[in-house]
């Protein structure tokens, strides 16, 4: 059985059971040594997610400072306990269009660990905590150019919904010149 899981600094992130994948069978036993924990979020009302183990922690949104001369992907940068830390639009690194729902409470920072120390992902809204099978996992379109295909590490089934696990490395790269 799957337990839930909550932080003590982080608003409840209810954990979902993968359902209707066509690959493997059924939800792995606690046993089971592949498993793969996500962390799901929305961006334009789409369902993403990165695995917990690129995360380091969630931050509520928070003041960005907006800096010269930055790819139109970097929102600016902002403060972690004392260091400055550049912050990545993800709307924008992966091309999406759209108008974002005024939910501004709902906005969350996701740090992750960069080549060059911590980066920042800003998302629209937090909403789950997943553990399932890797068997369970998709591959992403086949149809997707290599291009587009980087920045996607598999495709899962929460819901009846599609959750594309994005590449942490592909979607927080920074390329200032």
């Amino acid at each position: 059985m799957i337990k839930k899981e909550s932080k003590p600094d982080e608003r409840k992130i209810r954990e979902e059971k993968p359902t209707g994948s066509s690959v493997g069978g059924g939800v792995a036993s606690e046993g089971t040594k592949n498993i793969i924990e996500i962390l799901t979020f929305k961006l334009l009302g789409e369902d993403f997610a990165f695995r917990v183990s690129d995360l380091d922690e969630i931050l509520k949104f928070q003041h960005i400072t907006i800096v010269p001369k930055l790819p139109d992907y970097v929102l600016g940068v902002t403060s972690l306990r004392g260091k400055v830390i550049p912050v990545i639009d993800l709307k924008a690194k992966l091309s999406l269009r759209g108008e974002a729902a005024d939910d501004s409470h709902g906005k969350k920072i996701l740090i992750m660990k960069g080549p060059k120390g911590r980066i920042g992902a800003a998302v629209d809204k937090v909403t789950g905590f997943v553990r399932f099978a890797e068997t369970e996992l998709l591959p992403p379109p086949s149809h997707l150019s290599e291009e587009q295909a980087k920045f996607i590490s598999g495709i899962a089934v929460v819901e009846k919904r599609f959750v594309s696990i994005l590449n942490m490395q592909e979607a927080i790269a920074l390329s200032i010149k």
